[in-house]
């Protein structure tokens, strides 16, 4: 997961430590608790037409 985070933060012309906490508030705001669950809900939100968020 690192690797993607930096070439995510590498796109984005930001650090990898803010992609990480990012990703920590955001996992603590839906409630999740792994990265994978994270994916699964970004995935889901982008498939599907319903984007009333996650539910952890």
């Amino acid at each position: 997961m690192r690797a993607r985070n930096a070439a995510v933060a590498h796109g984005l012309g930001i650090s990898t430590k803010t992609v990480e906490t990012h990703q920590q508030r955001i996992k603590a705001k839906l409630g999740l608790r792994s990265g994978g669950d994270l994916k699964r809900c970004a995935t889901d939100w982008l498939l599907t037409s319903d984007r009333r968020g996650c539910q952890g």
